[in-house]
C-alpha cells in the first residue's frame, strides 16, 4: 500500500512537469521530475524514475543547462540498458539528440536516427512521430535548434 502511495506521488510529480514542459515553463519542468525523483527514492521502482529522468534531461536542454542534461541523460540511458527496455533508451536518446541539437547538429542526427530504429523495432508509433518530428526541426534549422 506504501508502495502504491509513493508511486502514485512520484507520477503525479511527473505528469505536473510534463504539462509544464508542453506549455514552455522548462524550468517548472524541472522541478517537477527532480520531486518525482525525490519522491521515487529509496523504492524498488525501475522504470517510473527513469520516465522522470527523461524528461529531466529535456527539461534540462531545453531550459539551456547542457551538462545537466548531458549528466541526466548518461545514467538514463545506462538505466534503460539495465532494464532491457528498447523503447525507454528510445526516449532517452531522443532526449539526449535534444541536448546535443544546438551544438552538435551530426551528433543530434545519430541520436535521432538509433532512436527511430528502436521506436521502429517496438512499434512505439507516438514516440516514432515526436522523433521524426524533432529530427526534421533540428536538419532544418542546423545549430539554431531549439524547441
Amino acid at each position: 500500500m506504501a508502495s502504491d502511495m509513493v508511486t502514485h506521488r512520484s507520477e503525479g510529480h511527473r505528469l505536473y512537469a510534463y504539462l509544464n514542459g508542453r506549455q514552455g515553463d522548462w524550468a517548472q519542468a524541472r522541478k517537477g521530475c527532480e520531486a518525482a525523483l525525490e519522491a521515487a527514492r529509496g523504492t524498488e521502482q525501475r522504470l517510473a524514475p527513469l520516465l522522470s529522468m527523461t524528461l529531466l534531461a529535456e527539461a534540462c536542454a531545453r531550459a539551456g543547462d547542457r551538462a545537466a542534461a548531458e549528466a541526466t541523460v548518461a545514467d538514463a540511458l545506462e538505466r534503460a540498458r539495465e532494464a532491457e527496455s528498447p523503447a525507454r533508451e528510445g526516449i532517452v536518446r531522443r532526449a539526449k539528440a535534444i541536448s546535443l541539437a544546438s551544438h552538435d547538429g551530426v551528433a543530434a542526427t545519430h541520436e535521432f536516427d538509433a532512436a527511430v530504429a528502436l521506436f521502429e523495432k517496438t512499434g512505439s508509433r507516438v514516440e516514432l512521430a515526436r522523433t521524426l518530428i524533432d529530427r526534421g526541426l533540428c536538419e532544418k534549422t542546423g545549430s539554431r535548434y531549439h524547441l
